[in-house]
């Protein structure tokens, strides 16, 4: 089981009607799976790293929300991504062709399309 995180940029109000925002397509953040690293995705627009994650989360108009539409703030997502073994159990690092480093914390950088 796992939850996957997505970046909306230039916020958009949602519809009072149906609750949609077409706005554009969300990024891709990464995705957080019991036992395992936090799967962070590089390697696109120019985001090779969790500090190019952390820029794009400080820019004013950007939301950051699970896959459930549940509002992260910046902090949360940065604890969720540097701070992920409140039980001490050995995380997991990847380690296939994905994977294309580890970060110094509880994540791994991942490339490709996944979720």
């Amino acid at each position: 089981m796992g939850t996957n995180y997505y970046l909306h940029k230039n916020k958009v109000e949602p519809c009072p009607t149906c609750g949609r925002c077409d706005s554009k397509k969300p990024t891709h953040i990464g995705k957080s799976s019991y036992g395992w690293m936090f799967a962070l995705h590089v390697g696109f627009d120019n985001i090779m790293s969790l500090e190019d994650w952390v820029k794009e989360f400080e820019k004013p108009d950007n939301v950051i929300k699970d896959e459930y539409g549940r509002v992260i703030t910046k902090e949360e997502m940065i604890r969720i991504i540097t701070q992920r073994n409140p039980t001490n159990i050995e995380l997991i690092r990847h380690n296939d062709k994905f994977c294309v480093g580890h970060g110094p914390g509880t994540w791994d950088l991942i490339i490709g399309d996944f979720s």
